[in-house]
């Protein structure tokens, strides 16, 4: 039963960032400021992400929520447009704290959705070459016919080859992979002959 409340908060709490990011969106773009908001949210996720004692607090259920805004104005005031400070001000007045990874998330989401533009998460066992890179963009490109967005990222657990995920696709040359379709080859051959 607790996993089950878990499980609906969260589709919860999933709902309530996309209404955030939608809000914030859309104030962004009447201001021209989608590049900055969407930096500031970046940029205020990583420092939370990277400083345990600032995660800590903002997680901490005893501190109020002035105490929150106090800090967060110290911290972030001067270093984000006031748009991004008066939102997640707004954030932390409501206790939503907890939902700015999402929105910010979400936030992304809509810009790229309104410049045409696809997200691709690039992940190799090594650092690829800049030709490589360039070759891997130039492909996606084609194939999406959308501006794409790289990140790319080195995945140790992974033999070789590389793996790459785009909306709601994922094209797997990994050695891995490769073996996993060999695998499925051979069964489905097995299969067929009995």
């Amino acid at each position: 039963l607790h996993q089950q409340h878990r499980g609906a908060q969260l589709v919860t709490d999933a709902r309530v960032a996309k209404r955030y990011a939608r809000a914030l969106f859309n104030v962004a773009l009447q201001q021209n400021a989608l590049a900055t908001v969407e930096e500031d949210l970046n940029g205020i996720c990583g420092v939370i992400a990277e400083s345990d004692r600032l995660k800590g607090f903002m997680k901490n259920p005893v501190a109020t929520r002035d105490e929150k805004l106090d800090l967060f104005k110290k911290v972030f005031g001067d270093k984000v447009s006031p748009l991004t400070l008066q939102s997640v001000e707004l954030l932390l007045q409501r206790r939503r704290e907890d939902l700015l990874q999402h929105i910010a998330i979400e936030f992304s989401e809509l810009r790229r959705e309104h410049d045409a533009v696809v997200h691709a998460l690039i992940e190799s066992s090594e650092e690829l070459s800049q030709e490589h890179k360039d070759a891997i963009v130039e492909k996606l490109t084609k194939v999406t016919s959308k501006k794409v967005e790289p990140e790319f990222r080195i995945d140790d657990n992974m033999m070789g080859g590389v793996k790459v995920t785009y909306d709601n696709n994922v094209l797997d040359g990994t050695v891995r992979g490769y073996v996993n379709k060999l695998r499925d080859r051979l069964l489905y051959d097995l299969l067929k002959q009995s």
